[in-house]
């Protein structure tokens, strides 16, 4: 028997529409900290479940949402102009009411969880970066080289430095 247990979900995020999510934690199954998964630009790929299983391994349940609501991350091999037409071109209001329903899915849904830390990851980290300003369901976050400055555009209306203190 393994130490963890991991398992996809599926997270209601709006009418019809749900995202995936990968979620590992001990096999005791309660967990006073999560940590909340916030993806590089490739998605929920190998490295991030490994970083979920590990922090499960030490004791953490960790939640680690699909933000491209199934549709394909770009990939590593990509050229790096569609990688960052892809950055450009992704719907920020949607990644954070997502974050933010992964969020609460986690509170709700783990047991014993009295405290969660979004940790994002490039793309993620600006995430976590917002989720810290704007969620009053986290204790604090950790932005792992997310972008926090960037040009403004109708798709992104606010920059992660708009919301620090």
């Amino acid at each position: 028997m393994t130490a963890i247990q991991t398992k996809t979900v599926s997270i209601p995020v709006a009418r019809d529409i749900a995202i995936g999510a990968y979620v590992a934690q001990p096999r005791t199954g309660r967990c006073a900290v999560a940590a909340v998964v916030l993806g590089e630009i490739w998605g929920v790929n190998g490295n991030m479940r490994t970083i979920c299983d590990r922090l499960a391994l030490a004791g953490i349940a960790a939640v680690a949402p699909d933000l491209y609501r199934g549709s394909p991350a770009p990939k590593e091999s990509d050229p790096v102009e569609l990688v960052m037409r892809s950055f450009a071109e992704y719907p920020d209001a949607r990644g954070i009411n997502d974050c933010r329903v992964a969020v609460r899915w986690t509170q709700a849904s783990i047991p014993g969880v009295e405290r969660i830390y979004p940790w994002g990851f490039c793309m993620g980290g600006r995430f976590a970066h917002y989720l810290g300003a704007v969620s009053e369901n986290v204790a604090g976050e950790v932005n792992f080289y997310g972008r926090l400055n960037f040009p403004r555009q109708d798709i992104k209306p606010l920059i992660p430095l708009d919301l620090s203190s």
